[in-house]
């Protein structure tokens, strides 16, 4: 069998100051590059740090490669360049922490922070070479040199009219959407040859608590799943592939819902509930949502569900010192079924996560 590896860095912060999500898991992005991938945790420390791991494939293992210091309490990562430099959003400390990576090692250089954006919540990047951050005073866009990594601010900061907490790029990176404080989606264009955001339409919810977006491969449409938790709701819209805008679809009742993610190579997604219960559906042509399977011991209570690797078939739930690995595969009814692999702990190292979602190759 040929030895496949991935690295997982593991972003690593204390959960500090006045959020409102204080004692809860803040959000974890995971990135597929080739064989590479990046998630955001928790650790309970007080200062940030950003870990790598190789994971292997076939033995469903982690193995520590490197660490690196960054700012207070990270709570998103992004990637560039092939993982050649990742961003890291430090809530706590209101910066964006910049590093190479060696993608032989792990190892990380830091080349650049920075300030000024309070309370920063997310950052997105692009494949036209930009980068967005999500703050207190709306989102800022940034240039990204391809040879340094470097950050360059582009023009002023966009407002949505309060706080950004969650940002989800459409497939096609045409568009951006912007969770205004907790119960406002927003879709913003993005313009091809420059990166300027447009803020457009707007859609009212109680509680975002999380966005994805995803392509069905059954008729290679774009989704996006707006995960309300207080309405116990998952919504559903289609995205135009020309412009990014959205059109809604439908909803589903999922009791205590806390994330989603769209299984890449399947038409179908996965949700995960507060209590730790995970249902998989399969998603039709009109993107409406069928429940497949319910896992009631998928993972660790209130803690996340993500897709590792399409290629690989494989499902990872990152929880309270550990992770939980998973084969996922549909059955010949259309179904999507999970079957465990294995549980590894690395407790030493970290302790929550909560969103993740794939990067474009």
């Amino acid at each position: 069998m040929r030895r496949e590896w991935a690295h997982i860095f593991l972003l690593l912060g204390m959960l500090v100051g006045c959020d409102s999500r204080k004692g809860q898991p803040f959000q974890a992005t995971l990135y597929d590059y080739d064989s590479w991938v990046v998630a955001a945790v928790e650790t309970g420390t007080a200062t940030g740090k950003v870990a790598s791991y190789y994971f292997s494939r076939p033995f469903g293992m982690l193995e520590y490669a490197a660490s690196a210091d960054v700012g207070q309490t990270p709570v998103s990562v992004a990637s560039f360049f092939g993982l050649r430099f990742v961003y890291i959003a430090n809530s706590g400390s209101g910066s964006i922490s910049v590093l190479s990576v060696d993608r032989t090692t792990g190892a990380f250089t830091p080349i650049q922070t920075v300030t000024g954006l309070t309370n920063i919540s997310a950052v997105r990047t692009t494949v036209g070479s930009y980068l967005y951050a999500g703050y207190a005073s709306g989102v800022q866009q940034y240039s990204v040199d391809s040879t340094t990594g470097q950050l360059t601010a582009v023009g002023s900061v966009v407002s949505f009219g309060g706080p950004v907490l969650r940002l989800e790029l459409s497939p096609t990176h045409h568009a951006l959407y912007v969770s205004r404080g907790s119960n406002t989606l927003y879709e913003a264009s993005i313009n091809a040859s420059t990166g300027v955001l447009t803020p457009n339409n707007s859609y009212g919810y109680s509680v975002i608590e999380a966005l994805s977006s995803g392509t069905n491969s059954n008729n290679s449409t774009a989704y996006l799943s707006v995960v309300d938790s207080s309405a116990n709701s998952v919504s559903i819209y289609s995205i135009s592939s020309a412009t990014g805008f959205l059109t809604y679809v439908g909803s589903t009742s999922v009791t205590a819902p806390k994330s989603v993610t769209y299984l890449s190579g399947y038409s179908g997604l996965a949700i995960q509930s507060a209590t730790g219960v995970v249902r998989t559906y399969v998603q039709a042509s009109n993107g409406t949502l069928t429940l497949s399977n319910t896992y009631s011991t998928l993972s660790e209570t209130a803690l996340p569900f993500m897709n590792l690797s399409s290629d690989a078939g494989l499902a990872l739930s990152l929880g309270v010192g550990g992770a939980a690995i998973w084969d996922v595969a549909p059955t010949s009814s259309g179904a999507i079924t999970f079957t465990f692999r294995r549980r590894q702990s690395f407790s030493s190292v970290g302790q929550y996560a909560n969103e993740f979602a794939p990067v474009s190759k």
